[in-house]
């Protein structure tokens, strides 16, 4: 199953679509959700579906949390604003990392929505992109390069080093 997001410029919605590609010849889609126009115009930069919720990066609306346990109805569990765009996104356990315009965000997803915030490392510029090895997180940001950050306490993240040989605009990792 693969789940991505789409924008939708006639009707101005963006949203999640749920496909199956066992067959990659021949994919079907499963099931979809639309968010409210006035919610979507800019679209969704990320998704990332963790078992059956599905978190979606949704810029300067924050993060939405869907239920995708029936693939074919997904259901809205709820939303809360991040303190500024919210742009990628990783979970591992009960972490979700956010790459927002100021930085890094981490939330406690175990908890009821709003997931409370447990720690943050601001930078200079947006955080376009992340990456999370054991503990710890990538993440690229124009004129900064890679800040590495030891999340090992998600309460007080901590530079560990810098990568700048990728150049000043770079954004995205895998």
């Amino acid at each position: 199953v693969y789940a991505g997001v789409s924008v939708d410029q006639k009707n101005k919605q963006a949203g999640l679509d749920i496909w199956d590609v066992a067959d990659p010849a021949n994919p079907r889609q499963l099931g979809a959700y639309r968010m409210p126009a006035a919610n979507s115009y800019r679209g969704v930069p990320d998704v990332v579906v963790d078992g059956s919720p599905a978190y979606l990066a949704v810029g300067s609306q924050g993060i939405e949390v869907l239920d995708v346990a029936n693939p074919a109805l997904p259901v809205r569990l709820g939303g809360f604003p991040t303190s500024d765009t919210a742009i990628d996104l990783v979970v591992r356990g009960n972490h979700l990392f956010v790459a927002t315009g100021k930085g890094v965000r981490i939330y406690d997803c175990s908890e009821a929505l709003p997931f409370p915030l447990l720690g943050q490392y601001d930078m200079r510029n947006a955080v376009y992109t992340l990456a999370l090895t054991g503990n710890t997180l990538f993440a690229a940001a124009p004129s900064i390069g890679v800040q590495l950050l030891n999340v090992g306490d998600p309460a007080a993240p901590f530079p560990v080093s810098t990568l700048s040989f990728f150049g000043p605009d770079t954004v995205r990792l895998w």
